[in-house]
């Protein structure tokens, strides 16, 4: 079973949204997340007592996804496409 790896997590995070072109404040409007967390999660990991104890909801990286125009499975590091292989089934 995978582990979740909140430091690939946040680089995944950081490397899309530079790559989108979008700052932190852009991609607060576009997904409704405040900038603190946003921050908070692009930067998690950086300390060990950090890393253990930051989780991030299903419904945030759903939303981070979408704005960001890549798959859940990317951000969290379960798959190294960025964006899915076929077409994604509606919810």
């Amino acid at each position: 079973m995978p582990v979740f790896d909140i430091r690939l997590f946040g680089c995944r995070l950081r490397e899309a949204r530079e790559r989108y072109g979008l700052t932190l404040s852009q991609l607060r409007a576009k997904t409704g997340i405040d900038h603190a967390t946003l921050s908070r999660l692009e930067t998690a990991g950086m300390s060990t007592a950090v890393r253990h104890k930051r989780r991030v909801e299903a419904a945030t990286v759903v939303k981070l996804a979408g704005a960001l125009d890549v798959s859940a499975d990317y951000l969290l590091g379960l798959s190294d496409a960025p964006h899915p292989a076929g077409p994604v089934a509606p919810l």
